[in-house]
This record gives structure tokens, sequence and C-alpha cells, in this order.
């Protein structure tokens, strides 16, 4: 099987965010037949995408809804990877767009991965 995360440049990888994140997880995920690519989101094709898995990583603007869309009607399984809390501070109008895009995200996702119990809460939040 196939997982592609689509992450917002190519110079991310090289992120500490990113090698935590994915590196380490990588040979595991080979080792059950899973593998795992990061794709600069702006090359990425839903087109053309051979993924089983797409993995929306830190790219919060309209081309990952339109990716997700795309790979959910394709069949692919979609999923968000939730690291930073840019969604639960409802006050703060500096996020709106944050909140706005997770909103209409999490309706072509079929699960989220989250750092802490907290923002598996803020999934829940937004997912009734």
């Amino acid at each position: 099987m196939k997982l592609r995360a689509i992450i917002p440049s190519d110079e991310y990888k090289a992120y500490a965010g990113a090698r935590i994140r994915y590196n380490r997880v990588a040979p595991r995920l080979a080792a059950g037949g899973l593998e795992l690519t990061l794709q600069d989101i702006g090359q990425f094709d839903p087109d053309k995408s051979d993924a089983d898995i797409l993995l929306i990583s830190k790219c919060h603007d309209a081309r990952a809804l339109v990716a997700a869309a795309a790979a959910s009607q394709s069949g692919a399984l979609v999923g968000v990877d939730l690291f930073d809390d840019y969604f639960s501070d409802s006050s703060d109008s500096r996020l709106l767009r944050y909140r706005g895009w997770l909103a209409q995200l999490l309706d072509a996702c079929d699960f989220a991965l989250c750092s802490t119990e907290s923002m598996a809460g803020v999934v829940r939040q937004y997912r009734t």
C-alpha cells in the first residue's frame, strides 16, 4: 500500500517536524508493507495519484481541500495530521481561516492523526 503525505514544500522535508514525525516511522511502516512518501502539495496531482492513503500535513489552504476531495472520490483513505493547535481558540480571529479550513477538510477525511488527546477533542468538536 502507498501512503502519500502531502506537505507544504520540498524544503519542509528537512524541518525537524517532518524528520521527527515521518522519518522515524517510515521504516516500521515499510516493514508492514506501507510505503510512505512525502510530496510537495504544489506537485501533487490527484488525477495521477496512486496513493491508497492520502495524509494532509501542514497544508492549510484550498489545495488541500481539493486534494482530499479528489482522493476520497477515487477511493483512497484520507486523513489529516494535526500537531499544532490552530483550531481550539474560537476567540482568536487570526485563526479563523484555520478553523474554517479544518471544518471543511474533515468532511473528506476518514481519520485524523492527533499528537495529544486535546487535539483529538478538537477533531471530535469539529466532526459534530
